[in-house]
């Protein structure tokens, strides 16, 4: 009986110390490190010659933001082009006057399981093939929304899988060229998309 009463006062006081062990090391355990998700980066793009009914703008506010002398409407231009072939946009015009003005206009989705951005500081685009040729980035809008990412402080656009963005460009010809002599003007350039995996 005695042995018996030992056997349970050792049981007792082992359960206490595995008890007490396990509370501390389970209040102690921390799991530290950083986790990283993982999916797939794809995007799709589309480019269309002239200013979208889906931009929630209006042409001639844009062309008046992106330089002064730029026409407000389009106008003395043929055979326009628009073509994508991976990240690069194609864009080619022929001007017949200084002072015409043509736009186009860029549908990106997000196409991949995880978000993207826009990444402003590497933009590349060819050099242009004249002095006195004009093309710039004029609005980039997400969705559906009505506020210019160009013109707002942080000049930054992010899409989140399944996600759009429209990018809108305007090329002109300068209405200060007097070299022509009534030639027409021909404008083509590559502009590489630079949108890359959202990290942070």
């Amino acid at each position: 009986m005695k042995n018996k009463k030992i056997i349970v006062v050792i049981a007792a006081v082992c359960l206490l110390v595995i008890s007490v062990g396990y509370a501390l090391f389970s209040s102690n355990l921390n799991v530290s490190g950083t986790a990283s998700a993982s999916g797939e980066f794809d995007f799709t793009a589309t480019c269309t010659p002239g200013f979208s009914s889906e931009v929630p703008d209006t042409l001639d506010n844009l062309a008046s933001n992106f330089n002064e002398s730029v026409s407000k409407t389009e106008n003395g231009y043929s055979n326009d082009t628009c073509t994508v072939k991976g990240k690069d946009i194609n864009m080619g015009v022929n001007f017949k006057y200084p002072n015409a003005m043509r736009s186009f206009t860029i549908k990106v989705t997000n196409t991949g399981s995880i978000p993207m951005k826009f990444d402003f500081e590497n933009v590349k685009v060819e050099e242009l093939n004249s002095n006195y040729l004009i093309l710039g980035v004029t609005a980039i809008y997400k969705g559906d929304s009505n506020v210019n990412i160009l013109l707002t402080d942080n000049l930054e656009l992010k899409l989140q899988p399944k996600e759009s963005a429209y990018i809108v460009f305007i090329s002109a010809w300068l209405n200060d060229d007097t070299t022509n002599n009534g030639k027409e003007l021909s404008f083509k350039t590559k502009y590489t998309l630079p949108f890359k995996q959202l990290t942070d």
